[in-house]
């Protein structure tokens, strides 16, 4: 029964790479050239660096390490196929909205265009919250292991280029991407309705004491 969980991880993840791959092809070819582009750039070659590093020790430590980092009940291998299934979906989805924008540097195109609809409603950096959304479901398959390690080098990936990218967006958009900041959470879905509803309870609590 094991083997379905992993045939699952295997196709998004496949599906995932063969999107981005033909993007990086289409986007060769038909994406429009760099205005400007972020003079903060290292982030994802330490990051690609670690996890191959991470890989490497996988493959060459003993099965034995890695054991008691392994937790995989039954409930939380569940858990973790319906993340990787809704979380390949909202990457690629958000793939293909932005289109001929994506670059996997940070940099604005020319007549670059802001995408805010689709899965840009929903966060404003949707392929990051997908791919770490896939991480975690991964790391739920596999029971923690050395997909832990993967997800915490990825979430601090993205911890350090979102403010450099964020930044270029908003030198180029100025108030419009002020804005989008101020209606859409960065990374986790629903966050801003979170955060209006507990400032609402406060604001109802204090006029109540008052």
């Amino acid at each position: 029964m094991q083997w379905i969980y992993w045939v699952i991880l295997a196709t998004c993840w496949g599906l995932f790479c063969l999107i981005w791959v033909a993007g990086v092809i289409y986007n060769f070819l038909k994406a429009p050239p760099v205005a400007r582009r972020s003079s903060f750039q290292p982030a994802w070659i330490i990051g690609l660096a670690m996890i191959v590093v991470v890989t490497v020790l996988y493959l060459l430590l003993p099965s034995q390490f890695w054991a008691f980092m392994t937790f995989a009940p039954p409930w939380l291998r569940i858990l973790g196929v319906v993340c990787l299934i809704i979380s390949t979906a909202f990457s690629i989805w958000a793939r293909l909205t932005l289109g001929i924008m994506w670059s996997f540097l940070d940099d604005i195109k020319v007549d670059h265009q802001l995408r805010t609809k689709g899965p840009y409603s929903i966060t404003r950096h949707p392929m990051y919250t997908g791919t770490l959304g896939m991480l975690l479901g991964s790391m739920f398959i596999s029971g923690l292991s050395n997909w832990l390690v993967y997800f915490l080098v990825w979430l601090i990936v993205d911890i350090v280029k979102i403010p450099s990218e964020e930044r270029l967006l908003k030198e180029t958009f100025g108030e419009q991407y002020i804005q989008y900041q101020q209606h859409v959470p960065q990374l986790i879905p629903g966050l801003q309705l979170l955060k209006k509803y507990h400032k609402r309870d406060r604001i109802g609590s204090h006029l109540g004491k008052s």
